[in-house]
């Protein structure tokens, strides 16, 4: 594992200015800005990048209009993050399970959130939130079907992958085809009975 540092420096902009980024954000979708791999950024609205002076340096930095996630390719054991001026609560998130918050006042400059059993899958904030540097690059040794990231397979987690198949969330289409429908009980049932490494 590597430690990675997004700084969001791909691109020279005027100070004080904004720049519409794609949403999602990520290396595949703003190839030109030397984004890495492994991580996408969205907001229910707009992403931006904006141009300012921060910290006694020239910078860019990511803004969301409204509700950012931050979201990683493989459940990391660590993530860190520059917030800017920002009031309001950011969530560290395994799957659907909040696994930290910290509650910010405007005046907090670096969070981070280490979870090594389960591994962090995403970040929230939501609101308009203006982010800097991101730290993460250590994956965390997790099991998919440990919904409840206690580190045990047992009826629990196949009691939550229900209450989810019910309620028809994201997280019940275990196979990912966007339906939610009997093979993601059989693709769920398999990697369960498969068990953790």
């Amino acid at each position: 594992d590597t430690l990675i540092e997004q700084d969001f420096e791909g691109a020279s902009l005027h100070s004080g200015s904004f720049f519409d980024m794609p949403n999602p954000l990520n290396a595949d979708t703003a190839p030109s800005w030397g984004l890495e791999p492994g991580m996408t950024y969205r907001s229910d609205d707009r992403l931006r990048m904006w141009a300012g002076f921060l910290w006694g340096d020239d910078s860019n930095m990511l803004h969301a209009t409204d509700h950012l996630v931050a979201s990683f390719d493989d459940p990391q054991a660590g993530v860190g993050l520059d917030v800017v001026g920002y009031v309001g609560t950011v969530r560290f998130f395994h799957g659907p399970l909040v696994r930290g918050s910290i509650d910010l006042d405007g005046q907090t400059t670096f969070i981070g959130w280490i979870d090594e059993i389960a591994g962090i899958t995403h970040v929230e904030a939501d609101g308009s939130v203006v982010t800097d540097n991101w730290a993460w690059g250590r994956t965390a040794d997790s099991c998919a079907a440990d919904l409840n990231a206690d580190t045990i397979l047992d009826i629990f987690d196949v009691i939550q992958f229900l209450a989810f198949l019910e309620a028809g969330h994201p997280f019940a289409d275990w196979n990912d085809d966007t339906v939610v429908d009997v093979f993601d009980v059989l693709a769920y049932l398999a990697d369960f009975e498969s068990g953790c490494s």
